[in-house]
């Protein structure tokens, strides 16, 4: 017996010995997960490099046309996204091979 799980969006498996529930991940989540590792990764790029809790950012990322870094902007203090590595970031790393690039947005 299959059953669908609308709470979760999941498939639940109901058999005759208990309940298993898959683990297969699809496409939307996969990329979600992706974006807070790299939320993640910049946050700490910003204690690596000093910047103060409120300091804004420039992030750089070669993925940047590819991902909404929409979701995460607001988290992570980004007033302005580079769809390429640009040179002069203050700390440079990669998430699963998105390469990144912060560096200090300049205040007026």
């Amino acid at each position: 017996m299959k059953e669908i799980c609308s709470k979760c969006n999941s498939v639940l498996f109901v058999e005759k010995d208990g309940v298993g529930l898959s683990t297969k991940v699809d496409t939307p989540l996969f990329i979600e997960g992706i974006l807070n590792e790299l939320k993640h990764k910049i946050q700490g790029m910003r204690k690596e490099a000093g910047y103060e809790i409120e300091d804004k950012i420039i992030l750089c990322c070669d993925c940047a046309d590819k991902l909404n870094l929409d979701f995460i902007r607001k988290d992570i203090l980004a007033e302005a996204i580079y769809p390429y590595i640009a040179e002069g970031c203050d700390v440079y790393s990669d998430v699963y091979g998105i390469k990144i690039g912060i560096k200090k947005y300049p205040n007026d």
